[in-house]
Order: structure tokens, then sequence, then C-alpha cells
């Protein structure tokens, strides 16, 4: 699971709902994942995703460097957003 810090900054100076908790929303994922018994890594966006076979990014707002993302990664987001 990927926690970014300029998303959560981002988030904080213009949350979604007055409520929203960005580690709270993170801990849902992670407390779903768990369930299903994924063993979940947490790491940062500067970390080395190419070795791992999923990625779940909740509230990622920007990927300021998408040549550093694994290909299948870029594949599926160019699939998923139509470009």
């Amino acid at each position: 699971m990927v926690v970014d810090y300029e998303s959560l900054w981002a988030l904080e100076e213009q949350p979604m709902h007055p409520d929203f908790d960005y580690w709270e929303h993170a801990l849902t994922y992670y407390r779903a994942l768990r369930a299903h018994g994924v063993t979940v890594d947490v790491v940062t966006s500067e970390s080395d995703l190419s070795t791992y076979r999923a990625l779940v990014a909740p509230t990622h707002h920007l990927v300021d460097d998408v040549e550093r993302l694994p290909t299948r990664v870029r594949l599926w987001e160019r699939e998923s957003v139509g470009g």
C-alpha cells in the first residue's frame, strides 16, 4: 500500500469532507486487505515499486514521475483513465 505525504498535505489544505482523515482512510484499505489474507507492505511513493504485483494507493493525488512507475502500473493507468 502506497502512502503519499504530498497527498496527505494536499488533503489537509483542501479536505474532501470536514471529517475526512487520511490515515483512517488508509487503514480502511489496510484492514480490508488483511481481512482477505493479503500481506501488506506500507511504502511511500518514493519506494521501489517494481517488485510488487499489485499496488493500492488510497487518495493518491498526483504522480510526478510516471517513468518511475513499473510498466504494468503505467499500462493499467492508461487503460483505466482512457489515455
